[in-house]
């Protein structure tokens, strides 16, 4: 996504979606992101380095200025996902908790952590 049009008074029709290829001369990859503790590398996010790149006009998605209506298109889905995954993290969370309160090898005092006062009022 670039800033295709910065005098457009519309300012969600100032940006264009390119299309680069990985391979176009003045394409670097620096290094590759960790996004929540995955690594999708070679295939996820990364730093990248444009310098001198050129690509045909035709490698812009939908037109000129359709960027902010590409990117939000894309993120939906996304938002989604996510939000997905993290009721999945918050529910193996609630399982961890209540097997470690249940654990009969963690007896402080002689009892089970699940009667504790500390442990009932989480």
């Amino acid at each position: 996504m670039a800033k295709s049009d910065p005098s457009n008074s519309n300012k969600h029709k100032q940006q264009s979606v390119v299309l680069v290829p990985a391979d176009t001369p003045g394409v670097t990859i620096r290094r590759m992101l960790s996004v929540g503790g995955f690594d999708d590398a070679p295939h996820g996010h990364g730093q990248i380095e444009f310098k001198n790149v050129r690509v045909p006009v035709s490698n812009i998605v939908l037109g000129e200025g359709r960027g902010f209506e590409v990117v939000q298109g894309r993120l939906g889905p996304g938002r989604i996902h996510h939000a997905m995954r993290s009721v999945g993290a918050a529910e193996k969370a609630l399982e961890y908790f209540l097997a470690r309160i249940q654990d009969p090898t963690k007896k402080p005092f002689g009892e089970l952590l699940s009667k504790h006062g500390s442990m009932l009022e989480r």
